[in-house]
Order: C-alpha cells, then structure tokens, then sequence
C-alpha cells in the first residue's frame, strides 16, 4: 500500500477542494518505501536499461538479485470506465491483470509482493501515483499462469493534487522478490524485481451532479413555470 502523502491546496473553478493534511504519523509514514519505490531503487541498482519497462528479459531466476522473468498483460481498471472522484469519499475500483512467470518464479512466496499502478507524468518520474490500500489475490491457472484481481482507491484529501489530476493516467505494474530481505528496508542489490509500463489507460474524472426542480407546482394549462437546475 502507498501510504497517503501530503499535498498543497489548489484553487479554481474545477479545482479538488478542501484537501485535508495529514496527521504527523501518516507524514511520517510517507517516506516508507512501497513495492514499487522497492522495484525502481532495483533497476536502478542492477543498471538496468529500457528492458526493464517491458519485462522481457530475465536477468536472474527467483531467490537471485535481478530483473525477474515476468510480465503482465490483460490490465483492466474500473471495468473500463473512467473513475469518478468527489471531494472527499474515497473512490475505491477494482482492478483485473493477468502474470505470467518463469516457472522457477514463485509469485505466491511469503516474501514476493506484486500489484499494478496508475501513474501520470513519465514512466521514470511519474508526477502523481495512485495505488491500492490491499494487495490482488491471485489465483494459479497453470505452472507459469496466475490471473489477479485487486483495486485503485483515490483518497482525494491526499492523492489528488488539482485540476491536472483530471486526465488520463497510464498503468504499469511491478513485483518485487525480497529473498528474505527486509521489506522495511532492504538491499535494493539483493532482490529480484520486475517492472512494466504500458499496461494500459484510466480517465479520471471529476464527480459532477445535475439537478433539475420546474415550479410552480401542479403546472397549470397554459401557465408559465421556472425551470432551475444546479450543476
């Protein structure tokens, strides 16, 4: 899970409002690392190229520091719908992928960890993420074959940052082997690790709600009546 961040206030017309700040230990909680923190600070480790954003090459087999022999594929967020987003109630989507590993890769190890993201801004340097608050349950189809199902929850007091958040974000997905290291803190030189973009796309919208009231009422034959509405 990515523990909520702090972010600024914005103004405008269409800005996210009211953004709440977090409390002192949440703060603190940011800076932990995340699996996908833990997969970027691997790649960045082992020197890895532009080979790492598609997971196509293996480095090292499972329980060995290296990129892992694994890819996702099959990514789909929300049904594929765009995700609406209030002000404040989180918005909670489930998400759907489908792993496929090298068959000395065991996903299902006590200290393997993988999840999908959405992301905008660059693959390197995203400038917003958004996560799940759970790890996917994934289910075997066959030796080297899992398919998953997880969730994206939109805190907005904490995850949105304004008007640029309404926009279409990108997917990649990541997965980290620890090897028996920390997950708190571990050797970013001795784990195996997986990362891949270009899983697909989300829209994220802003909630918007429209009401509509005619008076007088019961309307009279030939009279006038004043139609309001509210957006």
């Amino acid at each position: 899970m990515r523990i909520r961040a702090t972010v600024a206030a914005v103004t405008g017309a269409l800005a996210l409002s009211a953004l709440v700040i977090p409390s002192a230990a949440q703060a603190d909680d940011a800076h932990r690392s995340t699996v996908s923190d833990v997969a970027r600070a691997a790649q960045s480790a082992t020197g890895a190229g532009s080979g790492a954003k598609s997971g196509a090459r293996s480095l090292a087999a499972e329980s060995a520091a290296g990129q892992l022999d694994l890819t996702f594929s099959k990514f789909t967020v929300n049904g594929g719908k765009p995700i609406a987003v209030g002000t404040t109630a989180t918005k909670t989507v489930p998400t759907t992928f489908t792993v496929t590993h090298a068959a000395d890769v065991n996903i299902f190890a006590s200290d393997f960890a993988l999840d999908v993201e959405l992301y905008r801004g660059s693959f390197e340097t995203p400038t917003n993420e958004l996560f799940g608050d759970v790890a996917p349950t994934c289910k075997a189809v066959s030796s080297t074959v899992a398919t998953c199902k997880g969730q994206i929850a939109i805190w907005p007091q904490y995850d949105l940052i304004g008007n640029a958040d309404a926009t279409t974000w990108k997917a990649m997905g990541f997965a980290v082997d620890y090897n028996g290291q920390d997950p708190k803190n571990p050797d970013a030189t001795k784990i195996g690790f997986a990362l891949q973009d270009g899983l697909g796309t989300a829209r994220v919208q802003r909630l918007s709600k429209l009401t509509v009231n005619a008076a007088p009422e019961p309307v009279k034959k030939g009279g006038t009546i004043t139609v309001t509405g509210k957006l």
